[in-house]
């Protein structure tokens, strides 16, 4: 397989070469980076065998495309293919989905707005309760699996 880590690993540096960085975005190329890089830790063959078959489908994919997408055809690709394989990274060798901070603000923020003309916020004194756990787990994710190259998303 190690073959085929260097393969990729070259597409992928050729292809950051080629593209401007608001594309390599909307490519996944960051979490693409990542899955080839620990494709050796994935646990059975078959796992291996179907997660090399989705990365080389999203690569001819992309390049079909011409490297150029917008963000619906970048969300579109993401789910088809960023959580499939995503999957098998988080069952077998420990990656994390990473949330872009923009959405854990209008996501968390929205429920604690919520929360507010609930009045529920009035018994927690004010304090922005999801908007706070969900940025600690993003926090967590941050230090302890970005800095191993361990996360995927739509937005890595």
């Amino acid at each position: 397989m190690t073959g085929y880590v260097d393969e990729m690993l070259t597409k992928i540096k050729t292809l950051r070469s080629k593209v401007e960085p608001s594309q390599q975005r909307l490519l996944h190329i960051n979490s693409m980076y990542n899955f080839i890089l620990y494709i050796d830790e994935l646990n059975s063959i078959d796992s291996k065998t179907k997660v090399k078959e989705l990365i080389e489908e999203y690569f001819s994919e992309i390049n079909s495309l011409g490297y150029c997408i917008d963000k619906a055809k970048s969300r579109e690709l993401g789910f088809s293919y960023l959580r499939k394989i995503g999957y098998y990274y988080r069952k077998e060798s420990g990656f994390k989905y990473y949330t872009p901070i923009s959405s854990i603000i209008i996501i968390g923020g929205s429920v604690d707005l919520l929360l507010f003309f609930l009045g529920i916020l009035q018994i927690l004194y004010y304090v922005p309760v999801v908007t706070t756990i969900m940025f600690m787990e993003w926090l967590y994710i941050r230090i302890f699996y970005a800095s191993k190259n361990k996360v995927y998303g739509l937005d890595v």
